[in-house]
């Protein structure tokens, strides 16, 4: 039978069957583990409500202002209708408008499409109506208006407020 040579894998303390770790220093790592992970947790969780309430508040100004410049770019008035209940706004357009005959009958242009995740809300339905002008007027709801996430016992917000022509500021 050939012999092992054990030095490679064992301190010179310790005899040949001692290789390896002890059952202390697994459960003495493991605590510092558990205990870095525990300190990590709220930052880690605070951290995705402060990208999850960013991506909201640039989905919604992003719309605002691209809707705006379509509305300008097809010569017909544009609405966009953001929805408390589920987070999500929709676009419509008055196709049979003219500077003549100013009726706006609209036709949705898209589906319910998500601004944020559940957790993010809107203070109140909004609905904001661009005329081919460039101007706007909010037919429901009024700027500024705000968008609001809880991260544990406190709640991050942000305002959004946009003018009559169009600028969109967050604060």
């Amino acid at each position: 039978m050939e012999k092992r040579d054990l030095s490679r894998c064992c301190s010179f303390r310790r005899t040949r069957y001692e290789c390896g770790f002890s059952l202390m220093e697994l459960c003495v790592v493991l605590g510092i583990v558990f205990i870095m992970a525990a300190m990590a947790i709220p930052m880690v969780q605070s951290t995705i409500a402060f990208y999850d309430l960013q991506g909201a508040v640039a989905s919604v100004s992003g719309t605002i202002q691209s809707t705006r410049y379509q509305s300008i770019s097809d010569g017909v008035p544009y609405r966009a209708t953001f929805r408390q209940a589920d987070n999500t706004y929709q676009l419509s357009q008055c196709p049979d408008w003219t500077p003549t005959n100013p009726v706006c009958t609209p036709k949705n242009v898209s589906s319910l499409i998500p601004f944020g995740g559940d957790a993010v809300q809107l203070s109140a339905d909004t609905t904001i109506q661009f005329s081919p002008s460039g101007n706007l007027t909010f037919l429901k709801g009024a700027s500024p208006f705000t968008l609001s996430r809880r991260v544990g016992s406190s709640v991050k917000a942000k305002t959004i407020t946009v003018t009559n022509y169009g600028i969109v500021k967050v604060q």
